[in-house]
C-alpha cells in the first residue's frame, strides 16, 4: 500500500483505495531522442506509475493528451504512453489518449473539458512532486498522486531504482528549476498567457552529441 498520509504530502486521503477516482490525468514531460519507448525517463516513470494506480484501483481511467512537440515526423507522447500501458495488458476503454497539448495548461484544459464531455466527477493529477509546484494553481478541486511516492510503494524494484537515480541526479535539479520559472510566472500578470505563447512555438530535437538532455534519455533500458 501507498504510504501514511503524513508521509506522502502530494497524495490526498481522498484518494484512498475505497474511493477511487473515476479519471486521472497522467502528466507527461517532453519525449526522448534516443529511447526505443520514445519516451524520456520522466515520462517513463510517470507512465509506469499510471500502470500502478489502475492496477491497484486507486482509478477507473488515464487521460492522456500531450501531442508531438517535434513535429509531425515523430510520435506524440501520449500515443508513446498509451503503447506501453497497452503492452501491459491494461484495458483499451480504461485509457483516454489524445493529442495537442504543449504544457501543463493544455493538459488541465484537454482533461476539464473530457471530463464535462464523460461526466467524469472525481478527478486526479497524476505528476512528480515538483510538478505540484504549479499544477494546483491551475484547477481546483482535484486530488493529487505522486509519481515518486506511487513508485516506491507500489513499482517494481527496477523502477524504484530508476526513480532513485533520477531524484538525485542533474536532471531533478533541472527540471526544480524548470517549474520554479513556472511558479514565478504564474504569479504575473498575463504569466499564463506567457506560458501558453512559450509553448505553441514548436520545439527542435536536440542535437547528437553530449548533453544534459541525451544523458537523460539513456538513463534507462528496457529488460
Amino acid at each position: 500500500m501507498i504510504s501514511p498520509e503524513s508521509e506522502r504530502p502530494y497524495l490526498f486521503p481522498e484518494a484512498e483505495l475505497n474511493q477511487a477516482v473515476e479519471a486521472t490525468l497522467v502528466h507527461l514531460y517532453l519525449p526522448s531522442a534516443t529511447n526505443e519507448t520514445g519516451l524520456s525517463l520522466r515520462s517513463y516513470l510517470a507512465t509506469c506509475a499510471a500502470r500502478c494506480l489502475y492496477n491497484h484501483g486507486y482509478t477507473q481511467a488515464l487521460f492522456l493528451c500531450v501531442g508531438d512537440v517535434w513535429g509531425p515526423n515523430y510520435p506524440d507522447i501520449s500515443s508513446c504512453a498509451q503503447r506501453l500501458l497497452l503492452n501491459w495488458g491494461l484495458p483499451p476503454e480504461s485509457i483516454f489518449a489524445t493529442s495537442g497539448a504543449r504544457s501543463t495548461i493544455d493538459e488541465v484544459d484537454f482533461f476539464q473539458t473530457a471530463a464535462a464531455d464523460r461526466h467524469w466527477r472525481s478527478l486526479a493529477s497524476l505528476a512528480f512532486e515538483t510538478h505540484f509546484m504549479t499544477i494546483p494553481s491551475l484547477y481546483s478541486p482535484v486530488k493529487t498522486f505522486s509519481v515518486e511516492q506511487v513508485l516506491f510503494s507500489l513499482g517494481t524494484p527496477e523502477e524504484y531504482r530508476l526513480m532513485s537515480n533520477l531524484l538525485y541526479s542533474a536532471h531533478e535539479e533541472f527540471y526544480l528549476a524548470y517549474e520554479t520559472v513556472k511558479w514565478m510566472l504564474n504569479h504575473l500578470p498575463l504569466g499564463k498567457q506567457f506560458q501558453r505563447l512559450l509553448s505553441s512555438q514548436r520545439r527542435r530535437r536536440p542535437p547528437p552529441g553530449p548533453s544534459l538532455w541525451r544523458s537523460s534519455d539513456r538513463d534507462f533500458e528496457l529488460p
